[in-house]
């Protein structure tokens, strides 16, 4: 997708403005692929597992969507944290099975 959060240093997005934009049939829930777009935007070359990972750690309920308050909480966290945090389960169960980095719509990203 188009990197729709990449802007200037001085602005800054808020959870709202950001879920509402990713939250393409606008019922107030992101599933498992608007989320992905969000991370895709978010970080270059971020895997499929990784994408699961945070999304399983938002979807506390198990329901298949992550709330806005959950999505506010991860964002105004700092994303860095966020993801330094799941990059360390990450790196653990990448050992297990074997480097699986797949981007999520499974097409080769260059670079």
């Amino acid at each position: 997708g188009p990197d729709r959060l990449k802007v200037d240093q001085d602005q800054v997005f808020r959870a709202e403005e950001v879920f509402d934009l990713f939250d393409m049939d606008k019922n107030g829930k992101l599933n498992i692929t608007e989320f992905a777009e969000v991370c895709l935007d978010l970080r270059v070359g971020v895997s499929n597992r990784e994408i699961k990972k945070a999304f399983q750690a938002l979807d506390l309920s198990g329901e298949g969507f992550i709330t806005i308050r959950k999505f506010s909480e991860w964002w105004n966290a700092g994303l860095g944290d966020a993801w330094a945090n799941l990059n360390q389960v990450d790196a653990m169960a990448r050992q297990e099975d074997g480097q699986e980095n797949t981007a999520w719509h499974g097409t080769e990203t260059a670079g």
